[in-house]
């Protein structure tokens, strides 16, 4: 499936699961791993490993805190992909329930730019699974899709003037699936540094403005 990017969500046939459990695993991992099975919950897609067969899909799976927040790197062929979906919308989980102002802001500002985001880490898997996933000390993680780099820039702009009552981390995500952390992406457009790093399922290499136009 070389249309998957990184952080996508797949859900895996039941002879799949089979395969994967039937492994070598210790108690807890197994427990995991018989939990999502049998809940039909999805993974999430990782970057492939360098060198892994291209028929398969590097995924991660990462429990929730009844599990100790354990991260177990998983591998699944593609064609044993059932389906694929995506993390929830910030403004979905905004309109469900009781958040800081400073996320209702947040939200508020990226409807005034056009854009949306999609909520990834403890409060995605929460979400998710409906299984505790969140601590006192945990991040607000959004993935932020933009078109191009001034959008980009707009974006990151806002972000800084923000306060969000917690701390937010999380992607700027451009058309074709590369993505930089937005406090970097700040940092280059604002001329403090001349490069970030950029990801994608496949490769993780620095860039400069020039690279980020052409993505």
């Amino acid at each position: 499936m070389h249309g998957l990017q990184r952080n996508q969500l797949v859900w895996l046939y039941p002879e799949a699961w089979q395969a994967i459990v039937a492994r070598t695993w210790d108690n807890q991992a197994l427990n995991i791993l018989r939990h999502w099975a049998e809940h039909q919950l999805p993974l999430v897609v990782a970057r492939q490993r360098e060198g892994s067969d291209p028929t398969h899909i590097s995924l991660g799976l990462p429990a929730p805190l009844q599990w100790e927040r354990r991260k177990l790197a998983l591998e699944a062929k593609s064609e044993h992909v059932t389906r694929t979906g995506h993390f929830p919308w910030l403004h979905e989980l905004v309109q469900q329930g009781a958040w800081l102002e400073g996320v209702h802001e947040c939200a508020r500002a990226l409807k005034a730019l056009g854009l949306q985001a999609r909520v990834y880490g403890s409060h995605g898997w929460q979400c998710i699974t409906g299984m505790a996933c969140v601590q006192a000390a945990s991040d607000l993680d959004l993935s932020f899709e933009v078109p191009d780099l001034g959008t980009a820039a707009a974006l990151c702009k806002v972000l800084a003037e923000l306060d969000y009552g917690m701390a937010l981390d999380g992607e700027i995500v451009f058309r074709q699936g590369a993505a930089v952390p937005w406090r970097e992406m700040h940092q280059l457009t604002s001329g403090k540094v001349h490069q970030v790093l950029t990801r994608d399922r496949y490769v993780a290499r620095l860039v400069d403005l020039n690279g980020l136009r052409c993505l």
